[in-house]
């Protein structure tokens, strides 16, 4: 990513979270440690910390990876234990080389997992249950109704598939997963595979997802389909966003970015200074924060 896209501003949902939880975490991880090459030892310490997961979201973007390989070589895909093998070798191998701390080598851009760093005592049981949901999702991206009509779509009616995208919303930068897009009959079908169960939609998300399509394909409203998938399940869950529920969404967001530019020293360069970032008095954030080392709360 070029320096620029590091550092000028953006909104997006996740980033209005990690906002709403503590600004103090806020900061680490949109303003800190962006440029270790040049910074000091603490800067050095968060960029390694920004690259932290937890052992849930690891396995959804291992989930994510298979889906999106499968999906963008256009074929039928390989047996499903040849898929799973797949999946549970790089598992392996990526939890071997957190365990060893390969991530904290200087010049590896590698991701470690939380609990290694934090050497957190999670039962071999824990980890063999994150690997065996992985491996049911995976199964069951490949057992559904929504792959197979998928792959009789032809080429043409594939029209994207971005892990993430920008684009502008009244002048506000906005970034947003919109999912695997594709055209159906006269619609344009946003599709996400989504490992959390019970399925929890966000009414925000699904608004970015679809005044992304609108102002991309310059199509109405009625036209856009979100399709999410529950991969616990197989199960598709259609969904639409409303006039009424787009204006919402379009007010919350700018309000929202309002909100995180005040404690900025200068909106205009998008700098800020971390004293104007007040850690949470809410301990419970706490407990899943990668950047607990260096936050004055902690140590």
């Amino acid at each position: 990513m070029e320096k620029d896209a590091k550092t000028r501003f953006f909104w997006s949902r996740e980033r209005d979270f990690t906002f709403k939880t503590c600004l103090r975490q806020y900061f680490f991880r949109y303003y800190a440690g962006l440029s270790p090459q040049t910074g000091g030892p603490r800067d050095k310490e968060i960029a390694i910390l920004h690259r932290l997961n937890h052992r849930q979201d690891w396995a959804n973007e291992q989930v994510q990876r298979i889906i999106r390989a499968v999906l963008e070589s256009g074929n039928p895909p390989p047996a499903a234990d040849i898929l799973v093998q797949e999946l549970l070798t790089a598992m392996r191998a990526d939890f071997r080389d957190s365990r060893n701390g390969l991530y904290r080598q200087a010049g590896n851009a590698s991701k470690g997992l939380f609990e290694h760093e934090y050497q957190l005592k999670v039962p071999d049981h824990i980890w063999k249950e994150n690997a065996d949901r992985a491996e049911d999702a995976v199964r069951r991206f490949l057992e559904s109704e929504t792959l197979k009509w998928i792959l009789a779509l032809p080429p043409e009616a594939r029209l994207e598939s971005p892990k993430g995208v920008e684009f502008i919303l009244d002048g506000l930068p906005v970034r947003v997963r919109p999912g695997f897009a594709f055209r159906r009959d006269d619609r344009i079908e946003l599709v996400h595979w989504r490992m959390e169960s019970p399925l929890q939609l966000d009414d925000i998300e699904s608004a970015g997802r679809v005044l992304y399509a609108a102002s991309k394909w310059n199509v109405s409203l009625e036209k856009i389909q979100l399709v999410d998938v529950e991969l616990s399940t197989g199960e598709e869950h259609r969904h639409a966003v409303d006039e009424d529920a787009l204006n919402f969404a379009k007010e919350y967001i700018h309000d929202s970015a309002d909100e995180m530019q005040f404690p900025l020293d200068d909106p205009e360069t998008n700098t800020a200074a971390e004293d104007n970032f007040d850690t949470t008095e809410d301990d419970a954030p706490c407990r899943r924060c990668p950047y607990l080392k260096v936050c004055p709360k902690w140590t």
